[in-house]
C-alpha cells in the first residue's frame, strides 16, 4: 500500500486514526483539542505508510472468510503480525487489511474491530515460531 492508496482508506474512513476508530486519552480535552488530536493522529498514520508495504504483503498470506471471525480483535492480530514485521499501528493494520480487501465489523467496544479474516490461516501463522522473512 502506497501513500495515495493509504490517503484512499483514510478518506473513505475519516474516523480512522493511527489508533484505530477512536483518538484515546482526550477525556478532558475540549471539542478543539479533540480535534487537533485527531488530525495529529491522522497526520501521523499517514507517516507510517512505509511500515505497510511488509504489512500488506504479510495480509496477502490470510484469506478472506464470507463472515466475521471474531476470535481475533484488531489488536490481538496487530501483535500476531507484529511477531513477524515489527511494530505497526493499530490504525495502520486496520488500513491496510481494509485496503487488501477484508472488511470489518464493530465488537462489544466500539473502539475494537473484527476481520473476516481465516482461522486457519492466522493459526498457521501464529504457530510459526521463527518470524518470516516478508
Amino acid at each position: 500500500m502506497n501513500k495515495r492508496e493509504l490517503q484512499a482508506v483514510m478518506q473513505e474512513y475519516p474516523q480512522l486514526t493511527e489508533y484505530g476508530f477512536d483518538v484515546y486519552g482526550t477525556k478532558f480535552l475540549s471539542p478543539e483539542e479533540v480535534n487537533e488530536e485527531k488530525l495529529r493522529s491522522r497526520r501521523s498514520l499517514l507517516a507510517s505508510v512505509d511500515a505497510s508495504v511488509k504489512l500488506s504483503t504479510l495480509l496477502s498470506c490470510i484469506g478472506k472468510t464470507k463472515s466475521i471471525n471474531n476470535k481475533h480483535s484488531d489488536s490481538s492480530l496487530k501483535q500476531l503480525f507484529e511477531d513477524r514485521i515489527g511494530y505497526v499501528t493499530n490504525g495502520l493494520f486496520i488500513a491496510a487489511a481494509l485496503h487488501s480487501g477484508f472488511f470489518f465489523s464493530y465488537g462489544d467496544v466500539h473502539t475494537s474491530v473484527y476481520f473476516n479474516m481465516s482461522e486457519r490461516d492466522i493459526s498457521r501463522l501464529s504457530s510459526k515460531s521463527q518470524p518470516a522473512e516478508y
